[in-house]
């Protein structure tokens, strides 16, 4: 069998204070853990072994107030050659950034300032920066 497929098990388990996330309800990290090693059980009981069961994320660093697009540049840098660095040892396919462009960067909050656009698509320094990182690390 070739192919891959993803399933989301949940939704910003570690955002406590918003009811429309997991994070919200008590015991979700339980049920998280729980529920990535009975998948893990389930594939090889189905004798799926080639399998890697584990945690995902998508990562982002919103700009607004004092979180700079120039540090959303360095963080980028750092997060995806960390990533990289290490993404033979656990067989990590791709990565995937949060957010291409702000949903609203004129909104108070950080939710709205993801991007590494603006909502207009003027790029921040966070673009030229993933251009250059996929360049380096592009197959």
């Amino acid at each position: 069998m070739t192919g891959s497929g993803t399933l989301q098990v949940t939704e910003e388990p570690n955002v406590a204070g918003n009811p429309t996330l997991d994070g919200y309800y008590p015991n979700v990290r339980d049920a998280l853990v729980e529920g990535v090693l009975a998948a893990d059980d389930e594939a090889r009981r189905q004798g799926f072994d080639h399998l890697r069961i584990g945690f995902n994320t998508t990562p982002g660093w919103p700009t607004f107030g004092d979180r700079t697009p120039e540090r959303q540049a360095e963080v980028l840098e750092t997060t995806v050659t960390a990533i990289a660095g290490c993404r033979s040892e656990l067989a990590i396919g791709a990565y995937t950034h949060f957010a291409l462009r702000d949903a609203d960067s004129d909104a108070p909050g950080l939710f709205h300032h993801f991007g590494l656009l603006t909502d207009d698509y003027r790029p921040k320094p966070a673009f030229t920066t993933y251009q250059a990182l996929i360049e380096r690390f592009g197959r």
